[in-house]
């Protein structure tokens, strides 16, 4: 557990310093992906909706928007992030949210209290994700959904190019899952995937000679199905995400 305690408090110095910055915003805020993401969500009204990986409370924050009925719990390992969410949300007058700190892989939550989780962009950071699925199986309630919005690697990509690309930055990055390693996940705990749809995110890294010396051991095949491009000091890349809507699997 000393190397999962390493690579949380990475992310969390990591996060802590950027998620409420505009350039963070900038990159991963994509309102038309929020709005199809939202879209997956079907529970009822007096919902109870957890938000794993909450980071700067985008998706938490719009859900309790959204729907003033349900009541929104975000839970994030970047403690300032948190207590900066809960300040905003008390400016906002969102009564119906609430933030909290977790330590990255053992959620702080009773047994069966949502009826939803929703994690965005987070999933590739957690330390022990088979863990993490059956912490959100356990908190769940019996009828209880899982929307999950992460980066995938491209079939290309054999030698797990971009998971050694995203470990150049000390942000706690762990791995990008196949879409079927995520599906495998989610039927051990007795989830099936009902609905998903793909989406693209695109962001920049500041080139160094780390970067250098991958992309240039890189092939072209893989490097084209990233859409890696560098423009003096910075390197574009984009990867493809599957956003999947997981039901618990009916007994009997």
């Amino acid at each position: 557990m000393k190397h999962t305690k390493q690579q949380v408090d990475a992310a969390r110095e990591s996060f802590d310093a950027i998620l409420h910055t505009p350039s963070y915003r900038e990159i991963h805020g994509d309102d038309d992906h929020l709005e199809a993401l939202i879209g997956l969500i079907d529970v009822g009204d007096k919902a109870r909706l957890l938000d794993l990986g909450t980071g700067d409370g985008y998706v938490a924050f719009e859900m309790a928007r959204r729907w003033p009925s349900r009541s929104i719990v975000g839970v994030d390992i970047a403690n300032e992030a948190v207590a900066r969410n809960n300040t905003k949300a008390a400016e906002l007058g969102s009564s119906n949210a609430a933030f909290h700190a977790y330590e990255g892989v053992w959620l702080p939550l009773q047994n069966r209290d949502f009826d939803g989780v929703t994690c965005r962009y987070a999933f590739h950071h957690c330390p022990e994700p088979r863990v993490t699925v059956s912490e959100m199986s356990r908190v769940l309630k019996p009828h209880g959904i899982v929307v999950l919005s992460d980066p995938i690697p491209s079939p290309l990509d054999e030698e797990g190019f971009i998971d050694e690309f995203q470990r150049l930055k000390p942000d706690g990055h762990m791995r990008f899952h196949p879409q079927q390693v995520l599906i495998g996940m989610f039927d051990a705990e007795g989830f099936d995937l009902v609905d998903s749809f793909e989406s693209s995110v695109r962001f920049p890294r500041t080139v160094d000679a780390r970067y250098e010396a991958l992309l240039e051991g890189t092939p072209d095949s893989v490097r084209d199905a990233y859409e890696i491009e560098i423009d003096g000091d910075r390197v574009m890349i984009t990867v493809t995400v599957v956003n999947a809507l997981y039901a618990r699997r009916a007994s009997g």
